[in-house]
């Protein structure tokens, strides 16, 4: 009523004037590109509301190997680590460690991808890597307790780059697990990779022990993450109950070597030794919803190599893929990100079938090929992964 009251009263010419004093009036400035640059060592509720205030203009931004880094859609996590420290790269989304808790980015801009999901962008840009200092299968017995002290040492250097560090500890059966674990547990780390996680109880005996060490630690209960490595006959067994037993499980990793050795056979070069229990791991993943990393290809020299192992990796459903030399990461990023053949043809099948759903039909075909539901959920799936949207 009162709205209606003020236009009628303007429209008249009834409406009382009140002179404005401009020298009682206040003024905001515009918000410049360099009042939204993020301090990662600020509190998580300031980080937070820097880039919520700043999306979509300017847009807050940080930077990452020297470059610059536009961040935008975020949310407010939990999160212990270094201030700027990548916690966790999960499907589309990047945690970052600020003050007294995270931020998990869903979209980032930069100069050479434009606007993307943070998956997409880590996977292109190699932020995705994990540090993984060995102190198992790569360490002679005689030099466990020295590999011990070299990692624990330099915890604190791999973790200022920015990446997650995740140390590779000893099996359970060996003896060394504890005194490896009571070495990095700590503020450095993001979780442990722990070898020949045969069964359950192995997965909550571990988890058990890192309850404890948080606690002496005084770090966040349950931030340390477990990447079990399936790695047995009994482990491909008891895939999908290992790694629905505890929430800290990261993700599944899988050994070829010390499986084949279990099971009494020879590697072979087109890895048909191993294909059912690729396979088998990477749907015990899908089915307990964590992402299955595939084991590392040797021949580090054979480039065409690799990527011919990677595609066979993606095809059964590997998710990611560990290197084990320098050289293998950027192939292996690239592999598993989105091709831009991919993205054109997920493009052509999404428009497709809208263009069918207009004419109220509920398949189609391209190429040759029918196009119906499920196939239209895999290419939005995977232009949502590259941030086509």
């Amino acid at each position: 009523e009162g709205l209606v009251e003020g236009v009628d009263r303007v429209a008249d010419g009834s409406a009382e004037k009140v002179p404005q004093d401009p020298n009682a009036g206040t003024y905001e400035g515009w918000c410049r590109k360099a009042d939204v640059e993020i301090d990662w060592a600020q509190p998580v509720d300031v980080v937070y509301n820097l880039i919520r205030g700043a999306n979509p203009q300017p847009g807050a931004w940080t930077t990452c190997a020297g470059h610059e880094v536009g961040i935008y859609d975020c949310r407010k996590v939990d999160g212990d680590g270094i201030a700027g420290q990548v916690l966790q790269v999960d499907g589309d989304s990047i945690t970052v460690a600020a003050s007294a808790g995270g931020i998990r980015i869903d979209r980032v801009r930069t100069a050479e991808l434009g606007k993307v999901t943070a998956g997409a962008y880590a996977a292109q840009s190699g932020i995705a890597v994990v540090f993984i200092p060995d102190m198992e299968d790569s360490v002679p017995e005689a030099e466990k307790s020295n590999a011990r002290e070299v990692v624990a040492a330099h915890l604190s250097a791999l973790a200022g780059t920015g990446r997650a560090v995740v140390p590779r500890l000893n099996s359970l059966s060996t003896g060394h697990f504890e005194d490896d674990l009571r070495a990095v547990v700590g503020p450095f780390i993001a979780g442990i990779s722990v070898g020949k996680i045969d069964r359950v109880s192995d997965l909550l005996q571990i988890s058990e022990l890192l309850r404890e060490l948080e606690h002496e630690s005084h770090l966040e209960p349950a931030s340390l993450k477990i990447l079990p490595w399936l790695e047995s006959a009994s482990a491909v067994v008891h895939a999908y109950d290992i790694l629905s037993a505890d929430a800290r499980v990261l993700a599944a990793a899988f050994g070829a070597e010390d499986f084949t050795h279990d099971m009494g056979i020879q590697r072979a070069g087109d890895e048909s030794e191993v294909a059912f229990a690729r396979h088998a791991v990477c749907i015990a993943a899908c089915a307990a919803r964590v992402p299955a990393l595939d084991t590392p290809f040797f021949a580090f020299r054979d480039n065409a190599g690799l990527l011919a192992n990677i595609a066979a990796s993606k095809q059964c459903g590997f998710k990611g893929k560990f290197a084990i030399h320098p050289a293998q990461v950027d192939p292996i990023n690239t592999a598993f990100a989105p091709s831009e053949e991919e993205i054109d043809y997920a493009r052509r099948v999404v428009a497709a079938f809208k263009e069918a759903e207009r004419g109220g039909r509920g398949s189609t075909s391209l190429d040759g090929l029918v196009i119906d539901v499920p196939v239209v959920k895999r290419a939005q799936a995977l232009l949502d992964s590259a941030g086509d949207r």
